[in-house]
Order: structure tokens, then C-alpha cells, then sequence
């Protein structure tokens, strides 16, 4: 079935088949009886992706509207119009569009026109206010992650993953996507100074940014982000570039990609582990050998375990462990020259690029190894401090 719009067919949808759309690689919404395609906006939505996603399949003129767009997001909007809803009996589907709407809204609105008295407006679902700019925009103020200044994030959940480690979630708009080789850097004010340190965030959707860090002692960022109870507020900014400012990959960028880790220094190769193999076009190949000292200090096990026996033709996974139970024997062994010849052995290094990340020490070791078997950096490989 098809309607017209400007003279042309438009695809006329019923509200089953909208619903059939509600999945993160296939969301519809509906806006006034219009339907619209949004999977290739999640991730842009300056509210963040869950505001959008939470509408999967469903109609989301309330939301839309309780959230005062500007003329410019209903714009926006119409780029990913696909068509509109089947009519109601006895009357026909509304073709306006939320920008035609909202110019009908503001001349009714006009001095002697239609409803322009000062009556009260609709508070709408988020709790704004009849003025967004007076009412509850702090709140959103607040939670806006930006790459060039420090803010306040609400601390939503903490879950320990080992004895001197957890993963701290945190509820945060992210108008700027979160690609490979990104960071946020967290901010802690003590004793009238800033210090500062980087994370890789394990995920940034959902509007929620989850940061795995682990406990040092001295550390005062780690000391006070393991304080952190729920409610708190952290303060941090991103995403910055963790390759250099230039950095951009691309799909298939190398034909193999080999990760050294050492303990927390998993968190940039997770970033790389999980979205290239979650590409559907990426066929590159992972290999990862991630060092720890025993059993309980190996994070995201669990989760690097799962990807190996998913992605076992692409994805191979080594853990050493410097000193490991009787039952793990056979992870036993420590970073040298002789371990990373082994494991860089089965790849050619024409289109390889080697990343290792972990404590000072132990890039060193690396950083000595590679020269010493004639890699050259950056052409070769990358040390991350």
C-alpha cells in the first residue's frame, strides 16, 4: 500500500509491521503517525542512544515532543523518514511532518491567534518544565560528555570483578561517538590540585559510560574512584584520541592485529577485540597474549572466553600467568624475547600492527623485545603508556 507526499508514493506502514523494527541494527519509531528509520542514529543522538531505543518499534511522539526539539532536530529527523502509519478508520494518515506541526503550534501561538493564551504547557516525560531553558536542563547539563571540558557523572552502578578491581557505570549523554582509540580522562581535586588519569571505557551506549579500574596503592584517582558509592558524581571528559590525534581506523586497516596486555592494560584491547569482531565487514585477524600474576587478576575472562569460542576462526587468545595455581600450571611464564617471538611467529609482518599496553615495566620489556627482534615503531608497533 502507498500514500503521496509531494507527489511522490510513500510506503504506508501498520503498526504490527513497526513493531516488528525494534532491535539496535533495525529501529523504527513513530512521530505523529510518521515512520522513521533511525538504526544509523543511535549512536549520534545527542540525548543518547536508550532515549531513542527505548522507542524501538514503537510510537515515540510523547517522548519527541515532551523534549522541546529544536527546529533543527526535526530536520534531522526527516532524513530518516521511511513512511507513514496506516489510517485510522473513518479518517486518513497525517502527512505533517513534527517540523510542519511545530510551525502550526507557534502560529497558533502568535498574539490573536488560536490558543495563544498563557495557559500551562505539558511538563512532558523527562519532567521539563514549560521552558527548557529554566526548567530541568540541568539536569542534562550535567551528564553531557564533552572532550574539551571536565563535568560531573553520576555514579548508577558498581560491581566488583576481582579483589582490587571494578567496573564503576555511569550515566552520561554522549554526543560525540566512542570509536577505536578513545578515552576519557578522570579528574580528582585533592589538597587544592587536579590530578588526572586516562581510562579506556569498556562500553560508552545506553547513555552509560562503564570504566574498569583497579586499585593501586598511593594511586589517588583509583583510591577515590573505588570510594565511589552509588549516587556519586565523578568528573572526567572525552572521548580523547589515544593513538595521536590522526588516528582513524578503518575497516580491514591491517590484515592481522596482535595485542600484548598486562594486567588493567586490557581495557584499549577490549575496545579493539570487541568492535572489530563485532563487524560484520572487519575480517581481521586478533591475536591476543594477555599476562597477569595469578588466576584472579585476569579480567574479562569470562567475556574473552566467550569471544574465543565465537570468533575462533578470527580470534586466538594466550594468558600467561607469572605465578599460577598447580591447576593453571600450564599458563605459567612471564614476558621476554623468546615468549613474543613465539607469539608473533605464526603472522606475517607485512600488514600486521602489534599494540602493548600494560605497567611501566612491563612495556619496557616489550618495548626491548620488539627492537630486539628488528620491529620498528610506530611503524610496527605501538607502546601505550
Amino acid at each position: 500500500m502507498a500514500a503521496r507526499e509531494d507527489d511522490k508514493p510513500v510506503k504506508v506502514f501498520t503498526v504490527e509491521e513497526v513493531a516488528k523494527h525494534n532491535t539496535e541494527k533495525d529501529c523504527y519509531i513513530i512521530v505523529h503517525r510518521r515512520v522513521y528509520d533511525v538504526t544509523q542514529y543511535l549512536d549520534d543522538h545527542p540525548g543518547g542512544y536508550e532515549l531513542i531505543f527505548r522507542d524501538g518499534g514503537k510510537d515515540a511522539t510523547s517522548d519527541f515532543e515532551g523534549m522541546f526539539h529544536s527546529a533543527k532536530a526535526r530536520d534531522i529527523l526527516e532524513e530518516y523518514f521511511v513512511g507513514v502509519l496506516e489510517p485510522k478508520k473513518g479518517s486518513k494518515a497525517s502527512l505533517l511532518s513534527p517540523m510542519d506541526i511545530k510551525r502550526r503550534e507557534q502560529e497558533r501561538a502568535r498574539p490573536g491567534g488560536r490558543d495563544s493564551g498563557t495557559g500551562n504547557r505539558p511538563s512532558g516525560p523527562y519532567g521539563l518544565g514549560a521552558n527548557p531553558f529554566t526548567s530541568g536542563m540541568s539536569t542534562f547539563k550535567k551528564s553531557v560528555l564533552s572532550p574539551s571540558s571536565f563535568d560531573e557523572f553520576e555514579v548508577v552502578k558498581l560491581e566488583p570483578i576481582s579483589p582490587d578491581t571494578k567496573v564503576i557505570t555511569l550515566k552520561a549523554r554522549l554526543p560525540t561517538p566512542f570509536t577505536v582509540g578513545t578515552h576519557v580522562v578522570i579528574r580528582v581535586d585533592t589538597n587544592g590540585e587536579h590530578v588526572e588519569r586516562s581510562y579506556t571505557p569498556l562500553s560508552a551506549r545506553f547513555g552509560k559510560l562503564e570504566l574498569l579500574v583497579k586499585k593501586y596503592e598511593g594511586g589517588v584517582v583509583s583510591t577515590h574512584c573505588h570510594s565511589l558509592r552509588h549516587g556519586d558524581r565523578l568528573i572526567l571528559r572525552g572521548p580523547k584520541p589515544t593513538f595521536g590525534p590522526s588516528f582513524k581506523y578503518e575497516v580491514n586497516m591491517w590484515k592481522s592485529l596482535c595485542l600484548v596486555a598486562g594486567g588493567t592494560g586490557i581495557t584499549p584491547m577490549w575496545q579493539f577485540i570487541s568492535e572489530l569482531l563485532k563487524s560484520k565487514t572487519d575480517k581481521t585477524n586478533i591475536r591476543l597474549l594477555y599476562a597477569n600474576r595469578t588466576e584472579k587478576d585476569i579480567l574479562l575472562q569470562v567475556q574473552l572466553d566467550t569471544l574465543v569460542h565465537v570468533h575462533k576462526e578470527r580470534f586466538l587468545l594466550k594468558y600467561i600467568l607469572s605465578e599460577p595455581s598447580d591447576a593453571a600450571a600450564e599458563m605459567k611464564g612471564r614476558l621476554d624475547k623468546t615468549l613474543l617471538e613465539e607469539f608473533l611467529s605464526e603472522t606475517s609482518r607485512e600488514n600486521t600492527k602489534i599494540f602493548v599496553c600494560g605497567p611501566p615495566g612491563f612495556n619496557k620489556v616489550a618495548n626491548e623485545a620488539l627492537q630486539e627482534l628488528e620491529y620498528t615503531s610506530p611503524e610496527h608497533y605501538q607502546i601505550l603508556e
